[in-house]
């Protein structure tokens, strides 16, 4: 497996690792990139931001300790994730999508990600409270392709712990 963790998709054999560059690769092959090279280049500064504050929750997910965890949990839900989602209110003021009137693949990206943040952080809904932001999710949900598959689609695990590692595996 490349880089040694997932996402890979694989085409005709060969494997394409990494999330942002999956999705790039996606949007060239359905037209889900931005008409300009400009809105490209938003497009691809977006989803830094969003690839950062995902991280960011995925410390949370990683702390084992629970105090630390509910500490890192709160900082990032009273602080990161709020400073983040302002910024994007911001952006989101030249259409009903990211890059303008046409979906692209960071309003994908961002609506899953959001998703994801949500499952680590345990909250319904992250973007209650920046309503442009809930606006672009819930259209980029209700895209009917989109709304099939999130019908159809397998449970995530993407919200349980990961598994006890070292001493807290062994119970010490």
């Amino acid at each position: 497996m490349p880089w040694g963790q997932v996402p890979v998709l694989y085409i005709n054999g060969e494997p394409l690792p990494q999330t942002v560059a999956i999705c790039r690769y996606l949007a060239e092959l359905y037209s889900l990139k931005p008409s300009t090279a400009w809105r490209c280049a938003r497009a691809d500064a977006v989803a830094e931001a969003v690839s950062d504050i995902t991280n960011r929750a995925a410390t949370v997910r990683r702390a084992t300790d629970p105090g630390v965890k509910k500490v890192l949990r709160a900082e990032f839900l009273e602080t990161r994730l709020p400073e983040f989602l302002t910024q994007l209110e911001e952006k989101l003021n030249e259409g009903q999508f990211l890059c303008g009137e046409q979906v692209c693949w960071v309003d994908i990206y961002l609506a899953t990600m959001l998703e994801v943040i949500g499952a680590i952080c345990r909250v319904d809904d992250p973007s209650a409270g920046f309503p442009r932001t809930a606006a672009l999710v819930s259209r980029v949900r209700s895209i009917p392709e989109i709304a099939a598959w999130i019908a159809r689609r397998p449970p995530s695990i993407v919200g349980e712990d990961p598994p006890a590692t070292g001493a807290a595996a062994e119970g010490k």
